[in-house]
Formats: C-alpha cells, structure tokens, sequence
C-alpha cells in the first residue's frame, strides 16, 4: 500500500510540473496564424479608409485590398478580443466575436 500511495504522489506531482511547465513555454497568443486560404468562412474587402473589421472566433476570413489587388487569410483562432493586423499597408483592427455575438473581454 505504501508503494502505491507513493507511486501515484510521484505521478501526480510529475503531471502537475508538466502542466506548469507547458504553460511557461506556451507560444504566445499572436491573434490567430495565416493561412493559405484554400477555404474561408468570409471574404472582408479593406479599402484605405478601412480602420477595423468584426469576425468571429475560429474563423478563416480573406482580406483583398481593392487598392492593390493583394489578398491574404488568416485564422482567429485566437482567445484576445482585439488583434491588429498589417493588410494594405496600414494596420486594421480586427475585433474578434465568439459566435453567440458576445465580445470576449
């Protein structure tokens, strides 16, 4: 009995350092990563006026620059409220929604 109380305190201890340990080396959370687009939820049209768009959470959204043509996607998969992305040369502000239509934040 006393190997196995020691066996799982030795377990659980481990699990709990791994936990923390993963946390401290988690990649922060940049707002989401680009992707190569091959399939999108929603195409959003950034013109140079264009100062901040609303997407939702776990989205994939196509931004075209109807200045230069350019395109590029990106995914929300991200848990920040708020993400500023470079499109067109000048940077947007991306408001991200969970689906339910509430802000996270």
């Amino acid at each position: 009995m006393k190997k196995f109380i020691r066996y799982t305190t030795t377990a659980a201890g481990l699990a709990a350092a791994l936990t923390i340990a993963s946390t401290a080396y988690a990649a922060p959370d940049r707002g989401g990563d680009p992707v190569d687009g091959s399939f999108v939820d929603q195409t959003i049209k950034i013109t140079p006026a264009t100062k901040a768009v609303g997407v939702y959470r776990d989205e994939t959204v196509r931004f075209v620059d109807t200045s230069t043509g350019e395109s590029g996607s990106w995914f929300f998969d991200t848990a920040l409220p708020v993400v500023t992305l470079n499109l067109g040369g000048h940077p947007i502000k991306a408001y991200v929604w969970d689906q339910t239509g509430e802000a996270n934040g």
